[in-house]
């Protein structure tokens, strides 16, 4: 399986954002042709979101054991173009299915108030499989069996801010509150995959990398204020999606197999100036853990996590406390 050779961030970086498996129920029990439809497509997009999301938590959340094991060697975690490519293809068949059913079956949506759902699970699609090819392409991977170039994040978010302001289609609150969340997570997104692209040396990887950095925990601190009235569900989603980027900026400042910085630093270290939104977001995320009920506190208890176990392994600081 070929690797991801030459990526010195996607070799030990944990990966991306987690997926929701949306659970949207349309309350309809016809039987009607556009009905079935919209529930096939829908299973296939949470087929194609609980596979990513098997993969994310095992980097994200591995064994004590593994996780020294990839501190001391991250090739164990590496990615693989394959696993990668599959993800994008998978993605890029379920955005087919919305495209065909949206484009078909759009009165029939609209009269049982699932257009706007249906094309939440589209845009959703399209900028899964766009950061897949994106990904791909950052690191030199070869893309087979897709039509047409690779577009922009951005243009996914554009669709999703436009549907979000289009008062003709309904939205139900779920769709609303994931499409307005989207900024965020094409700032992180866009981050990431310039993260990902080979590094010659250590000194353009601080002018270039650090900068990323500050982007990742910027979507964090985004993502959070977006957020922060939302409840349940969808609560647990973004904070999970909140860490992975802390997470991920964090290891974007310590590189893969020759870090530039070993962390956590000294509070006198001038490095601690190149990144302060990092540090400010991640002593928050550590702190709110420890509160009673918050979303941060939920999240680790829900991964069988104590807070020992989250604050000194899963999230450690930036400086030393």
């Amino acid at each position: 399986m070929r690797l991801l050779k030459g990526n010195r961030i996607a070799k030990s970086s944990f990966f991306l954002t987690v997926l929701l498996c949306l659970m949207i129920q349309s309350g309809c029990s016809s039987s009607v042709e556009h009905i079935r439809l919209y529930r096939e497509a829908r299973q296939d997009f949470s087929d194609a979101a609980h596979e990513d999301n098997r993969v994310i938590k095992e980097k994200l959340f591995p064994e004590p054991g593994n996780f020294k094991n990839l501190l001391s060697n991250p090739a164990i975690f590496e990615f693989s173009y394959n696993k990668a490519q599959e993800s994008m293809g998978r993605w890029d068949a379920v955005q087919r299915e919305f495209i065909a059913l949206n484009n078909n079956k759009e009165c029939e949506l609209t009269a049982d108030a699932l257009f706007g759902s249906s094309r939440t699970f589209q845009i959703m699609a399209q900028l899964r499989r766009d950061f897949w090819i994106h990904f791909l392409k950052a690191g030199g991977g070869q893309l087979e069996n897709i039509d047409g170039q690779s577009k922009p994040l951005t243009e996914a978010l554009a669709q999703a801010e436009k549907l979000v302001a289009n008062k003709d289609v309904k939205l139900f609150e779920r769709d609303s509150l994931l499409l307005k969340s989207l900024r965020p997570r094409v700032r992180y997104e866009i981050a990431y995959i310039n993260a990902s692209r080979p590094c010659l040396n250590d000194t353009l990887k601080k002018k270039t990398f650090f900068p990323i950095a500050e982007q990742m925990a910027q979507a964090e601190k985004e993502l959070a204020e977006a957020s922060s009235t939302t409840q349940g569900n969808l609560q647990y989603y973004f904070t999970m999606s909140r860490y992975i980027m802390l997470v991920s900026a964090r290891q974007v400042v310590v590189g893969s197999d020759k870090a530039s910085q070993k962390l956590p630093l000294e509070e006198n270290d001038k490095s601690v100036n190149e990144f302060p939104t990092l540090n400010e977001r991640v002593n928050y995320f550590r702190k709110q853990a420890t509160n009673q009920g918050t979303p941060e506190q939920k999240l680790i208890n829900s991964l069988g996590l104590t807070e020992s176990d989250f604050k000194t392994t899963y999230l450690s600081p930036i400086v030393k406390e």
